[in-house]
């Protein structure tokens, strides 16, 4: 058991900052003869064509949804912004006041409503979900509190082939023995062989028979193989039945989904694209689910596996990689960082490619609305390919760093025009002239940067003209903002 204390970031219920799509739903039970309402929450750029794990819950009393409300507000937050776990689908089961479940405390058991009902989720309501809205076989989760919480803990123990992950928080228990809950034989046998994870809590501040029932649980599942059965038991000091909910569902997703970032955590493999399809077969496994692609808000993802093919100056590695994350989506942040990658191992033909692509993508998204970001993508693709890709062909740096300037009019470049001019003893009349107008710019964001590295470029380029006036001028002014300038230092020697 783990003991929380936890100052709670609040969720606000009627946040308007998620866009989940509702969808009302009912499915007609021939059993019941009736229809069973629910309620399908979509997440964020939901797609027909992507699987989606879900997670279902029973809704007492539709008019109180504060359960679904809290629930598809952490995952939104967590999957879209924290890009903690995956965008996941929620469903709430409209139940009018509990009887249709058919559920006993005193046996755990339920009664022939409860089975039809359970029937009616089972080969109606899920099969809908995941044919209608794609949500995925290979991951459903039971979301109960209190009654339902208990409800949970008789699927987990008579019907286990419907859920594969529960999250129960303060199930309810009326006196010692009243739900029983006892694993057999054949159940240990079946948790071993089938992946399953379960989290539970209670609160600190809930009726005792609560704690101990959900203590109960905690030292009862013991006996099921840890491996293929994941089990956490937090209890929160300052909750009560009722706020449970906002202490607990965060702590609940992040545990239920852990495998799907915790891949994340190494530092180094030794084949980054054997690790990538190792995680990709057990994402798959788990939760129906491919690595992620989409990294438009968040490209932690596609950051780490291009890092690893970089530490292991794996070139191919780094190619699938770059066609596997690289999309039309993709910014032109994340397609000049590709092109670096690239060009660090060396593969200066593919960072050509992406360093262009940076270009075109942020002239396309600069059509579309004006950014700063999209002209600086710009800059920084045309140095790019002027003092790393064409390094060796000075001609060709010095035609694209123009052709960069003439596009973006950045100040920059005419620092680096000027500074390619005198490093390689060309153009030295326009090289100084760009200095002198980067000098003289008003345009200054990197002046912190370059002031001394101007000044002293400019003297020797004046030095190379045999002007030593203008040359000790300079290379003077350079050493007054940097006495360290050790360049400057060498130059005014000379003179």
């Amino acid at each position: 058991m783990k003991k929380v204390t936890l100052s709670i970031f609040f969720i606000a219920i009627f946040c308007e900052a998620f866009t989940q799509t509702l969808k009302n739903e009912k499915f007609f039970s021939k059993e019941l003869n009736e229809s069973i309402l629910y309620h399908v929450w979509l997440p964020e750029g939901w797609k027909i064509t992507k699987k989606y794990p879900v997670i279902y819950q029973y809704e007492i009393l539709s008019i109180s949804d504060l359960n679904s409300k809290l629930l598809v507000n952490n995952v939104s937050i967590y999957s879209v912004y924290y890009n903690k776990i995956p965008k996941t689908i929620i469903v709430s089961i409209d139940i009018k006041n509990g009887d249709e479940v058919g559920y006993t405390y005193g046996t755990g058991n339920i009664n022939t409503k409860g089975q039809n009902f359970l029937k009616a989720v089972k080969e109606g309501i899920i099969p809908a979900v995941e044919n209608k809205f794609n949500g995925s076989s290979k991951f459903r989760c039971f979301f109960g509190h209190s009654q339902t919480a208990s409800y949970a803990n008789y699927l987990f123990l008579h019907k286990p082939d419907i859920f594969n992950a529960y999250i129960l928080l303060s199930p309810e228990k009326l006196e010692a023995q009243q739900p029983p809950f006892e694993i057999d034989e054949q159940l240990v046998q079946y948790y071993k062989n089938n992946h399953v994870t379960y989290y539970l809590a209670d609160g600190g501040l809930d009726m005792p028979r609560r704690q101990a029932y959900a203590k109960e649980i905690s030292e009862k599942v013991k006996k099921l193989d840890t491996s293929s059965f994941m089990f956490q038991f937090d209890s929160f000091a300052n909750a009560s039945h009722m706020t449970i909910l906002t202490h607990a569902i965060s702590q609940a997703l992040e545990f239920i989904f852990k495998p799907y970032t915790s891949y994340l955590d190494i530092d180094t493999a030794q084949n980054a694209l054997n690790y990538f399809k190792k995680v990709e077969t057990e994402l798959y496994k788990l939760y129906g689910l491919s690595i992620e692609k989409d990294n438009s808000k968040n490209n932690s993802i596609s950051q780490f596996f291009i890092s690893l093919a970089v530490k292991n100056k794996d070139g191919m590695a780094l190619s699938y990689f770059a066609d596997y994350f690289m999309s039309g989506k993709s910014s032109g942040v994340d397609l000049n960082n590709v092109a670096y990658s690239f060009n660090s191992i060396g593969w200066t033909e593919k960072a050509e490619e992406y360093y262009k692509k940076a270009i075109e993508k942020s002239r396309r998204d600069e059509k579309q609305k004006h950014s700063v970001q999209n002209k600086l993508n710009i800059f920084t693709a045309y140095r790019s390919l002027a003092l790393n890709v064409y390094k060796d062909d000075k001609i060709k740096a010095w035609e694209i760093l123009q052709k960069g300037l003439l596009e973006t009019g950045e100040a920059d470049l005419n620092y680096w025009i000027g500074r390619h001019a005198v490093e390689n003893k060309m153009y030295l009349n326009e090289g100084i002239k760009q200095l002198l107008v980067f000098i003289n710019s008003d345009h200054k964001e990197s002046w912190t940067y370059f002031k001394d590295q101007a000044y002293y470029y400019l003297g020797e380029g004046y030095l190379l003209l045999n002007d030593k006036i203008n040359a000790k001028m300079y290379l003077q002014k350079a050493l007054e903002i940097n006495s360290n300038n050790e360049k400057a230092k060498e130059a005014i020697k000379k003179l």
